[in-house]
């Protein structure tokens, strides 16, 4: 479950980062289709939309993630209903994100779909910082009694 966490924290990171370079740097606008980029999966050069295709990708490796903490989580037979709930939830929420993601380019980046893929961002991040929060003291040694 460690690795699990670690990976899809680590990844769900990363994705609010390059969302927030992708936002800031002009490159929301650089891939005019979805799921493609300018008819490729892979622009060539490191332009704007190699920017923006950059934090497409790296969306379908949190998702990946998310799935494989899920899986971790649910197997787990020490683990709490509560934390394979919350990995459901995250996963979820990823899901809604995505699609709110692709609404950006749907329709042409509405101000109310780009607030609406920020919230998404941080209920995903919320939930896997409440997920590890939970499953922490379940692995904690108990304190010594003296």
């Amino acid at each position: 479950m460690v690795r699990a966490a670690i990976v899809a924290i680590a990844a769900t990171f990363g994705l609010l980062l390059t969302g927030a370079y992708t936002a800031s740097s002009g490159a929301a606008w650089a891939c005019p289709q979805w799921p493609l980029c300018h008819g490729k999966y892979f622009p060539t050069g490191w332009t704007s939309a190699d920017v923006h295709i950059l934090h497409r990708w790296l969306a379908l490796i949190t998702i990946g993630a998310i799935v494989w903490l899920l899986v971790v989580a649910v197997r787990d037979a020490g683990m709490s209903a509560r934390v394979s709930m919350l990995a459901g939830l995250a996963l979820a929420l990823t899901l809604i994100e995505t699609l709110i993601g692709a609404a950006n380019i749907w329709t042409e980046l509405a101000n109310w779909v780009r607030i609406s893929h920020l919230a998404f961002a941080t209920l995903v991040w919320g939930a896997l910082i409440v997920l590890v929060a939970e499953w922490l003291p379940l692995r904690l040694p108990a304190p010594a009694r003296t």
